[in-house]
């Protein structure tokens, strides 16, 4: 059904499909609040999206709603062995915080029935069938979480996906990256919500503690990110591994007195072999286990990497995502740049107080660390402290953090006086 209305967006006056859409969501919303316990489903396809389990426990907490995430290995990418093996690590994890998971990992996977979905991406092609978006009953209502802080410019089609023309709410991390939904969706936003990112919650916990134990070869050593992208030949590209990666476990081995943490992308894991900078899934497998065999480095995938940002002294990388998320740390970080990056002006604003570098130039990769993070000339820190308050401290500016609104806006609709 959800395709049906899909389709009817294309068709109908934009002021004309978005009331019949409420009026569509209201008599669900109706129904649902009817019930004595409302199923609420999250749905992820890298454990490395997830929101944080704030907004989760909101809803465990809660009688009224029986919660789960259905945590699903990407269907696209399903035959690449650490594609799976990372999404078996996510599983345990998730299981390790007491979360209750149900793991898909085919497209016949069967799903138990959903009252609300609480999609992680808007990939819907990638899951089991039973979850994809244009499958699902009328019934249902589907919100949508994007998985990161968008600081990209996307191709317009990207923006009218169906689960941005037709899911019940969506929650955005930043006015700016709302405005540019709205501004690329031929439907606009009716129901896009500026929530903040749940996942960076924890990060204004006052009892918030934060535990990583780092691979330390010398006293007082500095912990620094290497977070390499997987788009290297892409339509969006950020990717420069496929020029410094040799540069920077050479760095790594003859710096002891600097701890690493890897975090490459998930889909790295697929796109390094792909464009041939690995000759083999083993050969890139194997470069790993090189890092992980220095006395003062680690591969980290998963989810739960907030620690290891709080942790850090600082960060590189070519992600897009990380751009906004590292601010939350108020840390230094190294961008590393590509001929042909286009940023929105969430993304321009982050870099404009960060410390770009040519991914190609490992004479100004070396110099900047030593500067910025060894030396401790971090120059732009107050800089960037303005940026944040201006473009990313939601809780000040929405008076809640995120999983308290997203929470909030989702429970309120399906409470009894809501019929």
């Amino acid at each position: 059904m959800n395709e049906y209305f899909h389709n009817l967006s294309w068709i109908l006056p934009k002021d004309e499909f978005a009331a019949l859409m409420e009026n569509v969501f209201d008599a669900s919303a109706r129904m649902i609040a009817r019930k004595n316990k409302i199923k609420v489903g999250f749905v992820t396809i890298d454990s490395a999206q997830w929101c944080g389990d704030e907004l989760y426990n909101r809803f465990a907490r809660d009688e009224r709603f029986d919660v789960t995430l259905f945590d699903c290995l990407r269907l696209d990418k399903a035959d690449n062995d650490l594609i799976r093996k990372d999404f078996v690590v996510g599983v345990e994890q998730f299981k390790s915080r007491g979360l209750n998971v149900v793991a898909l990992d085919n497209l016949n996977a069967a799903v138990p029935a959903q009252d609300v979905l609480i999609y992680l991406t808007p990939y819907s092609a990638y899951v089991p069938a039973a979850l994809r978006f244009g499958r699902l009953p009328v019934r249902n209502l589907i919100t949508h979480i994007p998985y990161s802080l968008d600081i990209a410019v996307r191709d317009r089609s990207y923006y009218n996906f169906l689960m941005f023309r037709a899911a019940w709410r969506i929650f955005f991390s930043s006015t700016i990256g709302m405005e540019v939904y709205g501004n690329n969706c031929s439907v606009g936003m009716p129901r896009g919500f500026f929530s903040g990112y749940p996942r960076m919650d924890v990060f204004f916990g006052r009892k918030a503690k934060f535990n990583f134990t780092w691979k330390i070869a010398r006293p007082k050593s500095k912990k620094i990110i290497w977070a390499p992208h997987w788009s290297i030949n892409d339509v969006t590209r950020y990717a420069t591994f496929q020029w410094n990666y040799k540069f920077m476990y050479e760095f790594a081995k003859a710096h002891p007195e600097i701890s690493w943490v890897v975090k490459p992308h998930q889909a790295l894991f697929a796109s390094a072999v792909k464009e041939k900078v690995f000759p083999s899934l083993e050969a890139f497998e194997e470069y790993l286990r090189e890092w992980n065999d220095l006395p003062n480095a680690q591969v980290y995938t998963g989810a739960y990497y907030q620690d290891i940002f709080a942790t850090s002294d600082g960060m590189i990388h070519d992600s897009g995502s990380f751009i906004a998320e590292y601010q939350y740390v108020d840390k230094p970080m190294i961008y590393l740049t590509r001929t042909g990056e286009i940023f929105n002006d969430l993304g321009n604003a982050i870099l404009d107080v960060s410390y770009c570098v040519d991914g190609q130039d490992f004479d100004a990769i070396a110099a900047t660390i030593q500067r910025v993070f060894i030396k401790g000339r971090d120059e732009k820190a107050a800089a960037r402290k303005k940026i944040f308050n201006k473009h990313l401290n939601y809780p000040k500016i929405n008076g809640m953090l995120a999983g308290e609104f997203i929470f909030k806006t989702i429970a309120d609709k399906l409470t009894p006086a809501s019929k």
